[in-house]
């Protein structure tokens, strides 16, 4: 099967959403989507886009996968370069085993190799096991010393005043 993986274009954000959505329904995390196909449109194209998409297309123009990241400079005093932060990863599933992620992957690299950027980072939900199986099979290490936490914003303001 021929694809090629590329910059997602500007028109192709709404076919974008639809695979994200599919992502999250696929995750069981569909009610906790946030995002607007407008305001992913934005993050991706706007004036101050921080958000990267690569996307695998068949030679019809049908995206069959992506990859969202953005760079950070998180925990520097511990790291010598920023570092390339995946905030999502998905193959349609069936385009599945041909390679595809692996190739997101490895095109992640090479843009954060010619950033200088030493670091790839993601997060995975607990119990997807395959994608923590396939990230293992790449060489991914688990950072057992670390818990993610969040806090919200305006609920922080409010309980300190």
């Amino acid at each position: 099967m021929e694809y090629i993986i590329r910059r997602i274009k500007e028109d192709e954000v709404k076919d974008l959403f639809k695979l994200l959505i599919e992502l999250a329904q696929h995750e069981k995390i569909d009610d906790r989507l946030k995002i607007t196909s407008d305001k992913m449109a934005t993050a991706l194209f706007g004036s101050n886009a921080d958000w990267h998409c690569l996307v695998a297309v068949t030679s019809e123009n049908e995206i069959i996968g992506f990859s969202l990241f953005t760079f950070a400079n998180i925990n520097r005093a511990f790291n010598l370069t920023p570092l390339l932060h995946i905030d999502d990863i998905f193959v349609k599933s069936s385009y599945r085993q041909l390679g595809i992620a692996k190739h997101l992957l490895v095109q992640m690299a090479e843009i954060a190799n010619l950033q200088g950027i030493e670091r790839i980072e993601l997060w995975c939900i607990k119990d997807n096991v395959l994608g923590q199986a396939f990230y293992q099979r790449l060489g991914a290490r688990k950072l057992d010393f670390l818990d993610v936490y969040q806090l919200e914003v305006q609920e922080l303001i409010a309980d300190n005043h």
